[in-house]
């Protein structure tokens, strides 16, 4: 089942609560941020790996990349090679403190 698009916003608008500078200085594509969101993405709107990149060239997604030459040059490639990669970099306590971040978050605001 696919999100309405005012969901979706939603659910980055937590997400981006949830993150708070978890991806500041991080100078490559797959930040850790972009790396979590396009999971997030990929559960909500029911598609694959490679169908969650779509979601690469949204403005929502596309302030989560790292200020880095790619970007720069607008040269982001759709390849999901590079996500797998970051996706399997991404450590247990960032995932944890962007998890305890959002149950926070939507508490405090939707509870």
């Amino acid at each position: 089942m696919r999100m309405k698009p005012k969901k979706l916003s939603d659910a980055f608008k937590v997400f981006k609560s949830s993150i708070g500078k978890l991806s500041e200085g991080q100078s490559r594509v797959y930040t850790d941020g972009l790396v979590l969101w396009l999971g997030v993405y990929q559960a909500l709107e029911s598609v694959s790996c490679r169908g969650s990149l779509i979601e690469l060239y949204s403005e929502r997604s596309y302030e989560l990349i790292g200020e880095c030459k790619r970007k720069a040059l607008g040269e982001i490639s759709d390849n999901s090679g590079g996500l797998i990669q970051a996706r399997q970099k991404i450590g247990f306590k960032t995932l944890q403190e962007v998890l305890f971040n959002s149950y926070k978050y939507i508490r405090k605001n939707h509870l």
